[in-house]
């Protein structure tokens, strides 16, 4: 959200793209939450939770990287000059 903030307020559109949305990040975390009860039974207690946070992490850079990529490409590209 924080990167999509940053983005709109130099003059980009609001940008929605990335694999880690807040859908997504509460998706994992639901699976990773209803795994856990199971998780002794093949792997050691609190994998599930770490492996989640893993997931969320990752996923997260990945969509800051892309949505402050689109960001500069769009400013870049509209030979605006911004004040910061």
């Amino acid at each position: 959200a924080y990167a999509r903030t940053l983005g709109r307020s130099l003059g980009a559109p609001v940008d929605f793209q990335g694999p880690m949305a807040k859908p997504h990040r509460m998706g994992v975390s639901a699976v990773a939450i209803l795994l856990t009860p199971f998780e002794t039974m093949f792997v050691a207690k609190g994998t599930m939770l770490a492996f989640g946070l893993v997931v969320i992490i990752a996923g997260s850079v990945w969509t800051v990287w892309k949505r402050l990529r689109a960001a500069s490409a769009h400013l870049e590209g509209s030979g605006e000059v911004q004040d910061v």
